[in-house]
């Protein structure tokens, strides 16, 4: 359980891998040693220097991980992962309130007892080591932007033909349509990305990049893990003419599963990013207990903005495509996102797909945050779907922290313009 954050030590007890690796200096303590005079007859000599230093023992590593959640966790990502033959998949829970993260679970989960059992590439946390196009979950920041900016309201309305052309660069959506008039709120909920350039060349370059910069997309969230991915986020100056407008529906841009959970972090407390944690606090030998150094909250958007934002994805469940996300008894708001994985032979193009959803809940007050992840899953990419491991975690959470039943009348914001 939670063996890739723990990581491992060599058979000569060298910190190899995970927590151990960089916790190793607060870990392992100090050595005793005792020193005293001898006779040439090898003897000690009783009277003599005789100075003792006491071994120091290392403190302990209190992390945020609930053990049963862990345990909970990876069992629903390694089944999700067997389910569609995928390469690797991960699973995170989120307290959004605190940034604790409450589960990070990688499928073929390595056994810090015996790691050469694992393929090495399995053997870290590719929630923190892993950089990926992340798709359309992307969008929900481009909504944020839009909102925060006064440019559009999840009910500014579209006329959306089936392929929409601007700056000689084409785009289309998933799935077949002739020209609609949709809201922004349908447009989030149906995914669209014809929509979401259309409603995104409002910003301009400059306003995108510093958006996505807010939210921490580029920017590093270190956790205590090693071999930490910061992704990539060119700059308007390096965006090519297509680029500048696929950025906003997250391709052209690579991320890690935490950053995109951090950025969802702050719209699910009302604006307010906080510091991922991992690491709840230092224990000496003694009891006493020290926490580590985080990073001041920062507003990155409104509460205003981040509850109509909230009220969006909430309508992705209750009116758009992510209706299977829906969990009996709480309100859940949640985005889903594909994109095409580069090949890894060192042959340029695309091999295969990364299918995401990530969701949080209960939407009357956001507490937790659920993000699901497989790599290259196999079948067809309209049947692919992690909603039902998402609902498995995020309900065993919602049960194991006792959050009542929602109250309150689900946001139902019409996909459809009038």
């Amino acid at each position: 359980v939670g063996g890739n954050l723990v990581g491992f030590v060599g058979s000569d007890g060298t910190a190899l891998a995970g927590l151990e690796q960089t916790q190793d200096s607060v870990l392992k303590g100090q050595d005793g040693s005792r020193e005293y005079e001898i006779g040439a007859d090898g003897l000690r000599i009783p009277v003599a220097t005789d100075k003792l230093t006491p071994a120091q023992d290392g403190k302990t590593v209190k992390l945020t991980i609930d053990s049963d959640l862990q345990y909970f966790t990876q069992q629903a990502i390694q089944t999700q992962t067997d389910k569609y033959s995928a390469e690797w998949g991960i699973a995170i829970v989120m307290d959004a309130k605190s940034g604790n993260i409450l589960a990070m679970a990688d499928s073929n989960s390595v056994d810090p007892n015996d790691p050469g059992k694992t393929a090495a590439k399995d053997r870290g946390a590719r929630a923190v080591t892993a950089a990926y196009e992340p798709g359309s979950v992307e969008k929900t920041i481009t909504m944020a932007a839009l909102i925060q900016e006064g440019k559009a309201n999840p009910l500014s309305q579209y006329t959306i033909p089936p392929t929409y052309t601007v700056d000689g660069q084409t785009f289309a959506d998933a799935f077949t349509h002739g020209t609609e008039q949709r809201t922004l709120a349908g447009i989030l909920g149906y995914s669209m990305n014809t929509g979401t350039v259309m409603a995104g060349k409002a910003l301009s370059p400059q306003q995108r990049y510093d958006w996505f910069t807010k939210f921490g997309i580029g920017q590093p969230v270190d956790i205590g893990l090693p071999g930490q991915a910061l992704g990539v986020l060119h700059t308007p100056q390096e965006w090519d003419g297509r680029q500048q407008y696929t950025v906003l529906f997250g391709q052209g841009v690579t991320q890690s599963t935490l950053q995109t959970v951090r950025a969802y972090q702050a719209i699910a407390n009302d604006g307010v990013m906080v510091q991922p944690r991992l690491i709840d606090a230092y224990v000496d030998q003694n009891g006493h207990t020290s926490s580590p150094q985080t990073s001041p909250p920062t507003q990155v958007v409104s509460k205003a903005t981040a509850q109509q934002v909230q009220q969006m994805l909430e309508s992705d469940v209750t009116e758009g495509e992510v209706k299977p996300a829906a969990i009996d008894g709480y309100r859940v708001g949640a985005k889903t996102g594909t994109s095409e994985a580069p090949r890894e032979d060192g042959v340029p193009g695309y091999d295969g797909v990364t299918s995401s959803l990530i969701g949080m809940a209960p939407m009357e007050d956001p507490r937790y945050i659920v993000a699901v992840v497989i790599q290259r899953p196999k079948g067809d990419i309209f049947g692919i779907g992690n909603a039902d491991v998402f609902r498995s975690v995020m309900s065993q959470t919602l049960h194991k922290y006792g959050v009542p039943p929602s109250t309150g009348t689900p946001a139902k914001l019409p996909q459809y313009a009038k």
